[in-house]
């Protein structure tokens, strides 16, 4: 890892991608996306390969993912909002728009916590058992967090978030509906273990109940079900499939790209035979068109 101690004064850290990648929790191809459409400043370059990124892009990155994942804002949207002001480290933003003082250690905490409650389960973490792992203090946990439950709301977030994070360039530039479907379930099935683990504990809490629970449920089903119906909508459109209801469309993809996951890691059938059989049933089915004797 590079040492983000090299200065050129006492205000301004130089880091590698790596690093940045680390303290924002954001991936480095995604990074390198928001550089080419203009979310983020390019790093400084010091040869030819070689490139350091400042606070100003830790700053840019914490204001991305604040948007993304607490006001659902669209990239779009929220590179408006990066224009309309001067962003830096000296301009007068809001300051819910900063990054708390505790943001590294924020993104350590949920990390620690989705691997905890994937493997131990929601009910047998304790607060304890993630600030030990994180190896971080009590008291910055509730500086950041009120309680379990507030991490674990958060935890649902990240893990969506992380869902297609780093294939966004790939499907925003697929104008194929058809091939930027299998695209979005491939990714679905590779995230599959975490995803399920994490919706699983959410998914109870809404039985139990738990109206903030309950809530974020429907909000990230939602979040996952409005881009496929889009991308129904877009493909017929293109003509490529007959008129359909698109939400109930994309209620059942989801629901068979579950069962496709299921069947690759209980199974061990291949994602791309899985795919291959998937578009297949959906686009051409399975009654022969010519009525055959």
């Amino acid at each position: 890892m590079a040492s983000a101690s090299n200065k050129t004064n006492k205000s301004t850290n130089f880091y590698r991608i790596s690093e940045v990648s680390r303290l924002s929790g954001v991936p480095s191809q995604t990074i390198h996306f928001y550089i080419r459409e203009g979310l983020l400043p390019p790093p400084v370059k010091t040869s030819k390969t070689m490139a350091y990124y400042t606070d100003a892009h830790l700053d840019r990155l914490y204001f991305i993912k604040k948007h993304q994942i607490e006001s659902k804002e669209r990239l779009k949207e929220i590179k408006h909002r990066l224009e309309s002001r001067a962003f830096n480290r000296d301009s007068a933003l809001a300051t819910e728009d900063r990054p708390a003082p505790y943001a590294p250690q924020k993104e350590t905490i949920i990390k620690t916590a989705i691997e905890l409650f994937s493997r131990k389960g929601y009910a047998e973490t304790s607060i304890t058992d993630v600030v030990e792992a994180a190896g971080i203090g009590r008291g910055t946990y509730y500086q950041l967090f009120n309680d379990k439950e507030a991490l674990l709301l958060e935890c649902a977030d990240r893990v969506f978030f992380e869902l297609y994070s780093h294939v966004w360039e790939t499907i925003k530039n697929e104008t194929d509906m058809v091939r930027r479907l299998r695209i979005r379930f491939e990714e679905y099935i590779k995230s599959y273990p975490k995803w399920r683990d994490m919706m699983d504990i959410i998914k109870s809490m809404a039985a139990g109940n738990n109206q903030k629970g309950s809530h974020k449920y429907q909000e990230i089903l939602q979040q996952i079900i409005r881009p496929i119906a889009r991308d129904v909508d877009r493909a017929v459109e293109q003509q490529l499939i007959r008129p359909i209801n698109s939400t109930l469309a994309a209620y059942m993809l989801l629901g068979a790209g579950d069962y496709c996951a299921r069947l690759h890691y209980e199974q061990g059938y291949g994602i791309a035979d899985l795919l291959d059989h998937l578009m297949l049933l959906i686009f051409n089915g399975i009654r022969y068109r010519g009525h055959p004797e």
